[in-house]
C-alpha cells in the first residue's frame, strides 16, 4: 500500500466551484470527489502487506491546458507532470509555446504525454523535438531522480565543517577559517619572498577551505529519490480491451494517461481497460485529465487498494482555465 498526502489551495470553497448543482445528491457526489485529505491514506487490510515506503516527492500534476498554461499558477513542487491536452485543437503555436513556458518553470523534472488534440497532430512525429524542456513519454517507462534536502542537513553540515577544522589543527595542517587564512597572508619579513611564500600559503589555504565545504556538500544534506513514472499514449476507451496497456510493467510508482479509468473522476466517460491494468499494476497514482468536469482525486478502494486516481484538468467548459493544479505528496 502507499502513503500519500494530498494539498490543493482554493480560491474560493469547493463547493461553489461545482458546476451545474441542482441536486443534493448531485452536491453530495461532487463533494465525495473532491474533498482531499492531508492525514495518510488507509492501509488495505489482511494479507499482511508492508506499506510501502514514502518516497518524499512532491508531484504537481495539470491537463487539458489547451493552449492556456500561461493562465495557470503551478504550485512549487520536485516533479511536474502534464497529462495531455495541452494545445487547442493541435496548434503547433501551442505546443512551442508551452515548450518555452516549461523551461521558466523550477520543477526538477517535468513529464508531458499525449492528449486527444495532440494525438493525431500534423507535427506529432517531432513531438520530442519540440518539446524539449521535458521528457515526453509514448508508452514509455521512466525512472526520475531528484534530488532532496535531507532534514537537519544545515547542522549536520556545520558539525562536519568544525570537525575537520579541528583535525586540521590537530595535524598541524592548513587553516580552515577565514580568522588564521588571514594570520598567514600578515606571515613573514614583509619581503618580496616573504610575500610571495606568504601569498601562496594563503591561496593553498583558500583552496583547503573551499574543497572541504564542497566535500562536506556533497556528503551531507541532499539526497537522491527515485520515482518510476509510465506514460501513456492517448487511446478512447476500450471496452473490449487495450493491448497497448499490456506494456505497462507492474512496479511502476505513476501511471499517466489522458484518459481516466472507468469509475473514478471520469463522470462515466472512462476507459475499464485501463481499470483493469491500473488493478494489475497497483501504482501510487494514476494521473489523468480529458473530463473536465471530472476534476479531482479519489482514492481506491473497492479491491484497489491505496491507488490515488487524479484528474487534472485545468480547463473548464468553453476551454478556459477554471480548475487548479493538484499537488500530491508521496
Amino acid at each position: 500500500t502507499c502513503e500519500l498526502q494530498i494539498r490543493r489551495s482554493f480560491s474560493e470553497p469547493a463547493f461553489a466551484r461545482a458546476p451545474n448543482m441542482s441536486f443534493l445528491g448531485d452536491a453530495l457526489g461532487y463533494l465525495k470527489r473532491q474533498i482531499l485529505s492531508s492525514e495518510e491514506l488507509p492501509r488495505e487490510s489482511g494479507g499482511g502487506a508492508k506499506a510501502r515506503p514514502k518516497l518524499g516527492v512532491r508531484v504537481v500534476c495539470v491537463s487539458d491546458t489547451h493552449g492556456r498554461h500561461k493562465d495557470l499558477k503551478v504550485p512549487d513542487g520536485d516533479i511536474l507532470i502534464h497529462a495531455g491536452d495541452f494545445t487547442h485543437f493541435g496548434k503547433r503555436k501551442d505546443a512551442e509555446a508551452l515548450n518555452e513556458w516549461l523551461g521558466t518553470l523550477p520543477h526538477q523534472r517535468k513529464i508531458v504525454v499525449n492528449g486527444n488534440h495532440e494525438k493525431n497532430a500534423e507535427w506529432k512525429k517531432d513531438v520530442k523535438k519540440i518539446l524539449t524542456n521535458c521528457t515526453f513519454l509514448i508508452n514509455e517507462r521512466i525512472t526520475v531522480e531528484v534530488s532532496r534536502t535531507t532534514p537537519n542537513a544545515k547542522e549536520k553540515q556545520q558539525q562536519q565543517q568544525q570537525q575537520r577544522q579541528q583535525q586540521d589543527k590537530q595535524r598541524g595542517g592548513s587553516p580552515t577559517n577565514d580568522e588564521e587564512n588571514d594570520g598567514v597572508r600578515g606571515g613573514g619579513g614583509g619581503g618580496d619572498g616573504d610575500a610571495k611564500a606568504g601569498s601562496s600559503t594563503s591561496s593553498a589555504a583558500t583552496t583547503t577551505k573551499g574543497q572541504a565545504e564542497e566535500d562536506v556538500k556533497a556528503d551531507v544534506g541532499r539526497e537522491v529519490r527515485r520515482v518510476s513514472v509510465f506514460g501513456s499514449d492517448f487511446f478512447w476507451p476500450c471496452p473490449s480491451g487495450n493491448p497497448y496497456y499490456k506494456v505497462i510493467p507492474e512496479g511502476v510508482d505513476i501511471i499517466v494517461a489522458h484518459g481516466p479509468a472507468k469509475g473514478f473522476v471520469d463522470d462515466g466517460h472512462g476507459c475499464p481497460s485501463l481499470l483493469e491494468h491500473v488493478k494489475r499494476v497497483r501504482p501510487r497514482a494514476l494521473i489523468s485529465g480529458h473530463i473536465h468536469s471530472a476534476h479531482g482525486c479519489v482514492r481506491g478502494g473497492r479491491g484497489f487498494g491505496d491507488v490515488l486516481f487524479v484528474n487534472a484538468a485545468n480547463c473548464k467548459s468553453g476551454y478556459k482555465v477554471g480548475w487548479d493544479a493538484v499537488v500530491i505528496d508521496m
